[in-house]
């Protein structure tokens, strides 16, 4: 991290990303890569976010699917742009939603069998 502090300590130093998620995230991780992020956000995360968003017992369970699955929106549309999980805060915050968005969806599954 040091070498790509460009603001503050090193000018010399030129942090290069893509101004695209996409696109970034296929030139740091490659195809398989590109395939495994869009497999867990698309086929898993955002997937089950529908699911809850329409299918929730509660409406806060829906509620949480929903802002979910409009986060994710918001952030595929912004992400053709810019690339916000350059951010750790946000990538981390990502990866925390789309974790409670599963929890939510185990809890809804649970409160079925009962």
């Amino acid at each position: 991290y040091p070498k790509y502090n460009y603001y503050l300590a090193d000018t010399s130093v030129i942090m290069y990303h893509c101004h695209n998620i996409f696109l970034n995230v296929l030139a740091e991780l490659g195809w398989h890569g590109l395939f495994a992020f869009l497999l867990v956000w698309w086929g898993v995360f955002l997937r089950t976010g529908c699911r809850l968003a329409f299918q929730g017992r509660s409406l806060w369970l829906r509620a949480m699917g929903r802002g979910y699955v409009l986060a994710s929106v918001g952030i595929a549309v912004g992400g053709l742009t810019d690339h916000v999980y350059f951010n750790t805060q946000m990538g981390l915050l990502f990866w925390l939603l789309g974790g409670l968005t599963m929890l939510c969806w185990k809890l809804n599954a649970y409160e079925r069998q009962e």
